[in-house]
C-alpha cells in the first residue's frame, strides 16, 4: 500500500508498528476549515478481516478506552469498521516509549536519575489507580485489571507528559469474551507469579509489573532472563529472581521494589494508591523531587534526533509536502532504541530493535540480574567461539510470523517470541520452525545459511502453514 492514502475521513501517512493481529499507522484528520491533528490508527491486518475474535479484542480496547478519561491515560477518538477492518483512532503521543528509553540508557552507559524514574512511574500509578476504580456511565464497576504492564506500554511525550497505553488484553466488564481458564495472557518478563502461573489475577498483577519497570527504569537491567521464553515464565512463576542490582539505591526506594515485587500478593501494596503514596515520600527525601518540566529536559536531550524529526514533520502544512518532508527530509527515525515490540501496541508503537547488544551501565555491578539487551535475541555460544584469525563472517537470520508465533531454530534459540532479528549463525544448513500456540500449526523449513548474508523467512499460520525464506 502507498502512502498515504485515505482510510475513511483519515489519511494515513506512516506505518509505526505491525503485530500479530494489528498494526498502527500515523495518520492526520482534517476538516474543510483546514483544522488538522494527528492520530494514531490501529488497525487489524487484512488476513485478518474475518475474524470475529481479533475484531472483538479491538472493540473491547475501545470500549474501555471510552471510560477511561483520564490525563496520563491514551484517549480514543473513535473507533468503527473501515474497508473491512475494524480500527480505533487514538491520541497520537509526540515522545518515545520506556523500552527505548532503558535502551538508550544502556548504549550510552548511564542510569536514569532516581527523581524521573520516580516521578514517571507516579503518573503511571496515578493512571492505574484511576483505570482500577473506574465505572461506566451506570456507576456499575468495570474492575478494570490492565494486565500488560511493560516499558513498551508507557510513553513519555516531549511535553513530559506520561501515558499509560494498550488496554488490549485488560481483565473487566467492558469484555465481551472471558479469558479461558489457564490461558497466560502478558509479556512474560512483565508478569506476576500468579499471572504466570495462569491463576485469577487483581489489581496486585499490575503493581508486580510497575515494580518490575521501576527496577528497569532505575537499574537499566532485566529482572528476569532466562535461554527461552517457557524459561523465563518458570522462573517468573517460581519466583526465581534477586535484586542485586539495585543495591546502591537509597533504601527507601529498595524497600518500595521489595515491597512491590513481594512473590505473595499478600505482600505487595495492595492498591495503586498505596504505591504511589510510597513513591512521593521517597521521592522528597531527594534532592530533587522531579516534575514534569524536568523529565521533558531529559527526554528532548537523551533522543535529540527524534525531536528533530518530530519539529521538522510539524512544520508541514499540507499533505503532499508533509509527505515529502516525512520521506526526504525530515531525519530517519532510530530503530537501533527501540524495544521489543508490543503486539497490541496503543497510540505510540517502538519499532523492531537493532542488532548491536551495547555494554551493562556504569556504577552497577554484574550479578543476579542481566543486562536490557538492546535485541530481544542472544548470540549463541558456538558463533562467539570463532574468535581465531581470519574466520568466514558469520550468517544471520531472521524470522517473522503471521500471525504473532513462537521461533525455534535447531542448535541456536528454542521457543522464542517472533520476531527474531539478526540471529547469528554458522554458514551451512539449518531448520527453521515457527509456532502458533493458540492454534497449534506449525511450519518449518531446512535452509542454507550462508556466510554475510542475511537469510529473512516469513512464517504464515493459514489452513496450510508456510515458511518461506529469501
Amino acid at each position: 500500500m502507498e502512502l498515504p492514502c485515505g482510510f475513511g475521513r483519515y489519511t494515513l501517512v506512516e506505518r509505526m508498528a505491525c503485530g500479530g493481529t494489528a498494526e498502527i499507522y500515523r495518520a492526520t484528520l482534517e476538516s474543510a476549515a483546514g483544522f488538522r491533528k494527528d492520530v494514531a490508527i490501529k488497525r487489524l491486518l487484512p488476513e485478518w478481516r474475518s475474524s470475529a475474535e481479533f475484531a472483538r479484542m479491538l472493540e473491547d480496547e475501545g470500549r474501555v478506552l471510552c471510560h477511561l478519561a483520564h490525563q496520563s491515560i491514551v484517549q480514543v477518538y473513535d473507533m468503527g469498521v473501515e474497508q473491512g477492518l475494524a480500527y480505533l483512532a487514538m491520541e497520537f503521543v509526540h515522545g518515545v516509549d520506556c523500552a527505548r528509553v532503558i535502551n538508550c540508557l544502556i548504549r550510552d552507559g548511564v542510569r536514569m536519575p532516581a527523581h524521573h524514574a520516580l516521578h514517571l512511574m507516579g503518573q503511571v500509578l496515578t493512571a492505574l489507580a484511576f483505570a482500577h476504580s473506574a465505572r461506566d456511565s451506570d456507576g456499575r464497576e468495570l474492575g478494570v485489571i490492565h494486565r500488560d504492564i511493560s516499558p513498551s506500554n508507557v510513553l513519555v511525550s516531549f511535553q513530559g507528559e506520561v501515558k499509560l497505553a494498550d488496554f488490549g488484553i485488560a481483565k473487566g466488564a467492558h469484555r465481551t469474551e472471558r479469558t479461558e481458564a489457564g490461558r497466560i495472557r502478558g509479556k512474560h518478563c512483565y508478569m506476576s507469579p500468579e499471572q504466570a502461573r495462569g491463576e485469577g489475577v487483581d489489581v496486585r498483577t499490575d503493581i508486580f509489573a510497575c515494580g518490575i519497570v521501576l527496577y528497569e527504569l532505575l537499574t537499566s537491567r532485566r529482572l528476569f532472563g532466562g535461554a527461552c521464553d517457557y524459561e523465563i515464565l518458570r522462573r517468573v512463576a517460581e519466583g526465581g529472581f534477586g535484586l542485586d542490582g539495585a543495591s546502591d539505591l537509597p533504601g527507601d526506594v529498595l524497600a518500595i521494589l521489595d515491597r512491590a515485587l513481594a512473590c505473595d500478593r499478600r505482600g505487595r501494596y495492595p492498591s495503586a494508591d498505596e504505591m504511589l503514596r510510597g513513591l512521593v515520600e521517597a521521592a522528597h527525601r531527594l534532592e530533587s523531587p522531579g516534575s514534569s518540566v524536568e523529565l521533558a529536559r531529559f527526554v528532548r536531550e537523551l533522543f535529540p534526533e527524534e525531536l528533530a524529526r518530530e519539529r521538522c514533520i510539524a512544520s508541514s502544512t499540507r499533505e503532499g509536502a508533509r509527505t515529502r518532508v516525512m520521506s526526504q527530509a525530515c531525519p530517519v527515525r532510530d530503530d537501533r532504541l527501540a524495544g521489543r515490540l508490543s503486539w497490541r501496541a496503543a497510540a505510540m508503537v517502538a519499532l523492531l530493535v537493532g542488532t548491536t547488544a551495547p555494554a551493562a551501565p556504569r556504577a552497577f555491578p554484574t550479578r543476579a540480574a542481566e543486562p536490557v539487551a538492546a535485541v530481544s535475541q542472544e548470540t549463541p555460544a558456538r558463533s562467539e567461539g570463532a574468535v581465531e584469525e581470519g574466520p568466514p563472517p558469520p550468517a544471520r537470520i531472521s524470522v517473522s510470523a503471521n500471525p504473532w508465533g513462537l521461533i525455534s531454530v535447531q542448535g541456536y534459540v528454542s521457543a522464542r517470541e517472533a520476531p527474531l532479528i539478526g540471529l547469528r549463525v554458522r554458514p551451512g544448513p539449518v531448520t527453521v520452525t515457527a509456532l502458533h500456540p493458540p492454534s497449534g500449526r506449525r511450519a518449518s523449513r531446512s535452509v542454507v545459511a550462508r556466510s554475510g548474508r542475511t537469510l529473512r523467512c516469513v512464517a504464515r499460520f493459514g489452513r496450510v502453514p508456510v515458511m518461506s525464506c529469501r
